[in-house]
This record gives structure tokens, C-alpha cells and sequence, in this order.
């Protein structure tokens, strides 16, 4: 009796094509890819019509389309296998080799006329929003100086492809000293995009003595100036208010929460004395049309459109252990309470607030702690807010927001850990949350000289939240980012060249970008870097 064998139809091809044997083919290979993202792979098979492949990964995983998910965290080595196999021959395969990295620093992009920048030796300051970016429309502002010149400026960078190349700049605020050459200087620049249009841009600036913007008379009791400026033309023209001249202002902050709206925070008196303000907050819904009128009261100036102030001091006035924000000056080494509020947005308009605060009278404590406060009214007023840090002396807060209320609050301790913690929230900080955690960071080989500092965060589209710094020995920029919102960190990066001999980088700013990573731009002797993450 005959037996008749049936074959599956691809088997039966498969034959026909015996002449052609079969062959896998990956790309890309080899692949480089961030840690938690997602990278396409695609597989071409010959010698057969059945083209179907198996996936499979290691570390990491993927679909049966060919999506690969990296891990989140880099692994050691830094490594991943991604292979293909044949359906219709198990036995033949192809793989690519994927280099696995928290980041993939790229080549220094300068950033146009930007040399000389910052060059007297009293401008201090801390630069966490000194970029804002739209889509691929990058801005960068810095503080010139000119050494041996009555007159300062704050100046503005702009880049359409995401911080690869830059036009040359543009003088956003500009001021002559009356006292003279080095009588002053302006400092700590920070922008914002509105959160309409990329050619809407706010920037604002300290200038630390009398100037010809607003100079002082004898009802003010200093002649210091919170300069503010606006373009409507993609930064190539601005508009310069001020919104307040007095004692305090050292690195203000702005920010754009909705369409046309614009908010200022600035630190405020720096001591006991007067109302007891210890952050100073302007809002307006006009592109800040409002700030054109002001007034002068209780030995200050206040532009139009002052909404609120902030306080947080020990007990109901002003005792031993009261800390006034900015007690050092604008700088972050001494370990009080340092440096100016920060604001942060997300995609719903809501608006948050964080600054080194006064002692918690509550708490029983006499360190200055972190403290954020939220708005969603745009800055006009604030709710009550919650006190992070216990018994650890801080500095450095920063609280970015990310998607479906998402938040962080980002912090350096002064103390003998020397390192950064962080908190988190669901809800935009409507629920109190006390607990925190240690952020491991990087330590150069030889050593750090002392703690990690200058924290900036921000979280990309995808929620993944992004962290740069800088080291404890003052030279090295590093990023580092988390997956599953703080928990656990993918691991260090460093920016500006690996050890032992990087060049040395200063003042991190992250701005997202169209790219897979935001990019980071850093200060360098006598010039402003850009630097691409995504590989």
C-alpha cells in the first residue's frame, strides 16, 4: 500500500528553494541604545518564502514585531544580544550586538558668541533653567560681563535643530553702572518658552548694584534689579521691564504654565527685617504686558503684577535659628539655605515652586529644609506646602514635573554623605510625602573634594526623569536618569570626556529636545557647550 506523506505548504517550498540555503539577517547591527527605550529591529530572511522569525533578547526583552526594550538599568558589561531565528529553520539565526548606556554624551556643540561670558569674579549663581526648549527650537541665555567696561548685558542664543548648531546671539537686557567698571555685574540668567508659541520667549536677570534701568534713590535701600525680558519674534528683538529693585533678587526663575502666561520667582529680603518675605512671585497672562507699571513701597520697587510671597520661618518671627534664603550669597558650598526658587511645569498647567527654606518650627529642627509649593492658578497663589529633609542640612532643591501628576523633589545634602536625595509624588504634592531616598552619584577617581552639587532634572515625554550635575571635584558633568520614577537609576554618565583628564564643565542645564534625550548644556572657561545624549 502506498503511503502518501503530506508536507506543510512552507516545508514543501522551503525544499523547492534547497538550492538557496537560508540566511538571517539583523540591522542595525551593531545598535547602540539607551537604557528603558525602545529600538526597532528589523530581520530579512533569504533562501525561503517563509521570511517569519523568532525574537529574543538578552538583557532586555522584545515583541514579536522586533521592538527591543532595554533594561533600566545599565548592566555589566553594558551590553545586549538581540537574535533573530529562521521559522522555517530554527537552526539558522542572526543577532546584533547592542551597546547598552544611561546616555551617549556627543561632541561639544559651542554655543555662537559666548566667549568672555561671566567673567567677573563676583557673578555667582546657579543656572538650572539657563536653556528652554520647544520641539527643536533650543534657547540658551548667559551673562556677559566685559572686563573693564561700564555695562552688562544678558544675552541670548538660539538654535532650530536641537542644539547642534547655534545663530549668534542677541542682547536680551542691557545696563549701564554708573559707579564705573566692576562697580557690579549681572547674574544667574534664567528662560522660559510660552507654552504656546516657540517665538514667545521670557528671560530674566539679577544686576547686583545701580544701574541705568532703574537707578536707586533714597526710598530704596539698594539699588539691585530684577531685570525681566520678552521677545515675540523668536528671540531675535526683546522688550526689558523691571520688576522690582531693593534688597534680595540674587537668581530669579520664570516659567509659562499656559498660553501667554508668564511667572517670576525671586528670593526676597535676605533678612529678619520689614514683611519677612523670603520668596517674591509676578504672574501675568499677557505675555507680561502687565509688569510695565509699578510701584514703590516699604523701601522696595514692585513691578504690576507681584501676586503672592512665600514664607517659612522658625516659629512667628525671626529667631537664633531663622536661615534666610540666599545667607551665602547665591552659592551652594557652605551648607545654608542657598539659592534662588526654582519653578517647574507640566503639560496640564500646573505650576510648582521649590527653594531652601527657613527652619520647620514643627519639625523641631535647625537646618534649612526643602520646601515645594504648588499653583494652579498660575502663580497667583500657592497652596500651603509640604517640608522635606528632617534632621540633613540642604541646598539645591529642584522639583520637576512629569505626566499624569507625577513629581520629584530633587535635593543635596551638606552633610557628611555628600550626595542627593529625592522624594516623589503621584499628585502634583497634594498628598504630604515624607520619606526619602538616597540617589547614588558619581565619584571621580581621585576623589572628591567635596559633595556632588548644582542638581538639574527634568522628566522627558516618555516619564523617564533625567538628572545632571556636577562633581564633588568641581570638573565633571555627569547624567543620570530613572525609569520607574526614582526607585532605581540607570547608572552614571559622564559628559565632558572620561577620566582621569576631562574638561572641566560647570552649571548643567537640560532642555528636551525631539531626540530620545534631552540635551545638556554646560559652562566651560570662557565658552558654553551643548552636548547631545541619545546615541
Amino acid at each position: 500500500m502506498r503511503i502518501r506523506r503530506w508536507f506543510p505548504i512552507a516545508v514543501l517550498l522551503t525544499l523547492a528553494c534547497s538550492g538557496k540555503p537560508i540566511a538571517v539577517s539583523v540591522v542595525p547591527e551593531p545598535a547602540k541604545a539607551l537604557t528603558c527605550s525602545t529600538t526597532q529591529f528589523t530581520a530579512t530572511v533569504t533562501g525561503t518564502s517563509d521570511t517569519a522569525v523568532e525574537w529574543s533578547s538578552s538583557p532586555g526583552s522584545i515583541d514579536a514585531q522586533g521592538k527591543y526594550r532595554s533594561p533600566p538599568v545599565t548592566p555589566s558589561p553594558a551590553s545586549a544580544k538581540v537574535t533573530a531565528a529562521s521559522h522555517a529553520d530554527p537552526t539558522m539565526s542572526a543577532s546584533a550586538d547592542v551597546t547598552l548606556a544611561t546616555a551617549f554624551p556627543g561632541a561639544a556643540a559651542a554655543v555662537t558668541g559666548t566667549g568672555g561670558f561671566n567673567n567677573v569674579a563676583g557673578a555667582t549663581g546657579v543656572y538650572p533653567h539657563a536653556t528652554a526648549s520647544s520641539g527643536n527650537r533650543l534657547y540658551a541665555a548667559w551673562a556677559e560681563n566685559p572686563p573693564g567696561l561700564a555695562q552688562v548685558r544678558l544675552k541670548i542664543g538660539r538654535s532650530d535643530d536641537g542644539g547642534a548648531t547655534w545663530k549668534a546671539p542677541v542682547v536680551a537686557i542691557q545696563a549701564d553702572l554708573p559707579g564705573g567698571a566692576g562697580a557690579g555685574w549681572l547674574e544667574c540668567p534664567a528662560i522660559a518658552v510660552d507654552a504656546s508659541s516657540a517665538d514667545v520667549v521670557y528671560a530674566v536677570a539679577h544686576i547686583s548694584t545701580d544701574n541705568s534701568l532703574y537707578t536707586s534713590t533714597a526710598s530704596l535701600d539698594s539699588g539691585a534689579t530684577l531685570a525681566f525680558a520678552v521677545s515675540t519674534d523668536g528671540g531675535a528683538t526683546f522688550s526689558t521691564k523691571v520688576l522690582h529693585v531693593g534688597t534680595g533678587d540674587i537668581c530669579p526663575d520664570v516659567a509659562s504654565p499656559s498660553a501667554n502666561t508668564v511667572v517670576v520667582a525671586s528670593p526676597g529680603w535676605s533678612s529678619c527685617t520689614g514683611g519677612q518675605r523670603d520668596v517674591f512671585v509676578w504672574s501675568d497672562a499677557n505675555r507680561g504686558a502687565a509688569f510695565a507699571g509699578g510701584a514703590t513701597a516699604a523701601n522696595e520697587y514692585f513691578a504690576a503684577g507681584y501676586t503672592s510671597s512665600l514664607d517659612h520661618l522658625a516659629g512667628a518671627g525671626c529667631g537664633p535659628s531663622h536661615v534666610s534664603i540666599e545667607s551665602n550669597g547665591g552659592t551652594d558650598l557652605s551648607g545654608q539655605a542657598s539659592e534662588a526658587p526654582r519653578l517647574t511645569v507640566d503639560n496640564a498647567g500646573g505650576l510648582c515652586v521649590s527653594y531652601i527654606g527657613d527652619p520647620d518650627s514643627a519639625s523641631g529642627s535647625t537646618v534649612p529644609r526643602a520646601h515645594v509649593q504648588c499653583s494652579t492658578d498660575a502663580g497667583k497663589t500657592f497652596s500651603a506646602g509640604t517640608s522635606f529633609g528632617g534632621a540633613l542640612a540642604l541646598s539645591s532643591a529642584i522639583a520637576p514635573l512629569g505626566p499624569n501628576g507625577a513629581g520629584a523633589l530633587i535635593w543635596a545634602s551638606t552633610d557628611s554623605s555628600n550626595t542627593f536625595y529625592i522624594n516623589t509624588t503621584t499628585d502634583r504634592w497634594q498628598t504630604p510625602v515624607n520619606s526619602f531616598q538616597r540617589i547614588p552619584t558619581y565619584v571621580p577617581l581621585a576623589g572628591a573634594s567635596g559633595p556632588p552639587i548644582n542638581p538639574t532634572a527634568l522628566y522627558d515625554s516618555s516619564g523617564v526623569l533625567w538628572l545632571a550635575y556636577r562633581t564633588g571635584d568641581g570638573l565633571r558633568i555627569v547624567v543620570d536618569k530613572s525609569c520607574d520614577g526614582g526607585a532605581a537609576w540607570s547608572g552614571p554618565a559622564l559628559v565632558n570626556g572620561p577620566e582621569p583628564s576631562p574638561v572641566e564643565l560647570r552649571w548643567p542645564s537640560l532642555a528636551p529636545t525631539s531626540s530620545a534625550a534631552p540635551r545638556v548644556t554646560a559652562w566651560a572657561a570662557g565658552q558654553i557647550s551643548s552636548y547631545a545624549l541619545a546615541p
